[in-house]
């Protein structure tokens, strides 16, 4: 997996250039927060403290629990956004519409009713904007490579690999 994992890097290193994206590349100093293996009500408390996520990771599926990073939204890091888990692919989709949203993060996982999404957003508009964005899941290894080549433009904002129920390697 080593092998595949650093193949994957250099194809990710051999695109074209791409614009910033200010959610990655802002440089002023804040506060944060990681919290570890917590459930959606502690993530809600650290988020009614007045942060937002910027990362968010599966620690369990079932009960569900959480990894999260989280900065102050406030002065440079204040921005619109929204995060959900336990939706579908479909769901994902509707509520990137219904927030004319663009993902930052996202995390499949298999719950009890199958496959599910944990994902943080933010607006598609605004300061921090990007022209093109779309999320992709099942990808075999060799379909990463080819999204890359297909997409000469265009950045991997955030992959994740997860496991199949038949036991297969996916990205997303």
């Amino acid at each position: 997996m080593i092998v595949r994992t650093i193949g994957a890097i250099a194809a990710l290193a051999l695109t074209g250039p791409v614009l910033a994206d200010l959610h990655h590349d802002q440089v002023d100093q804040t506060g944060w927060y990681y919290l570890t293996n917590v459930d959606a009500a502690r993530v809600g408390e650290l988020l009614d403290e007045g942060n937002r996520l910027v990362d968010l990771e599966i620690q369990q599926a079932d009960p569900i629990r959480f990894n999260v990073v989280a900065v102050p939204d406030s002065g440079a890091y204040a921005t619109g956004w929204w995060w959900y888990h336990d939706a579908t692919a479909t769901q994902v989709d509707a509520l990137l519409a219904q927030n004319d949203a663009r993902l930052i993060d996202l995390e499949p996982y298999q719950s009890p009713s199958g496959q599910r999404f944990a994902v943080v957003m933010k607006p598609a508009g605004g300061v921090d904007e990007v022209a093109e964005t779309d999320w992709v899941t099942g990808l075999t290894f060799n379909g990463v490579v080819d999204w890359v080549a297909d997409n000469p433009g265009r950045r991997i904002h955030d992959i994740e690999t997860y496991e199949t129920l038949a036991g297969g390697i996916r990205y997303a």
